[in-house]
């Protein structure tokens, strides 16, 4: 999961709403989510891209999973949502925030 782990993570103000989102693959097919400048697409085939690199994405037991090349295991993330704001939420318990882009 490279390119999350690229990404920057944010800080949640304390007033955050958090909520876990109930249909994932619903949100994130055909989204851009922007992490500081740096886009991430989720494509209806399965692929996403992240800058120059790209991955495989699904959705296991409700959670987004990835694995980026040349990585063969999948990682799977919690989703949570605030109104555009969106975090993953790893196995470690690391954050990982970004907005949606209309």
């Amino acid at each position: 999961m490279r390119a999350l782990l690229i990404a920057i993570t944010l800080a949640s103000p304390a007033a955050a709403d958090w909520r876990p989102v109930e249909d994932v693959a619903g949100l994130l097919t055909g989204a851009r989510i922007d992490y500081m400048g740096v886009g991430q697409l989720f494509m209806a085939n399965g692929t996403t891209y992240y800058g120059p690199d790209f991955g495989l994405w699904a959705v296991r037991d409700g959670r987004y999973c990835s694995v980026w090349p040349p990585e063969t295991s999948w990682i799977c993330y919690g989703v949570e949502r605030d109104d555009d704001r969106i975090r993953f939420i790893g196995p470690d318990g690391a954050v990982t925030e970004g907005r949606l882009v209309p």
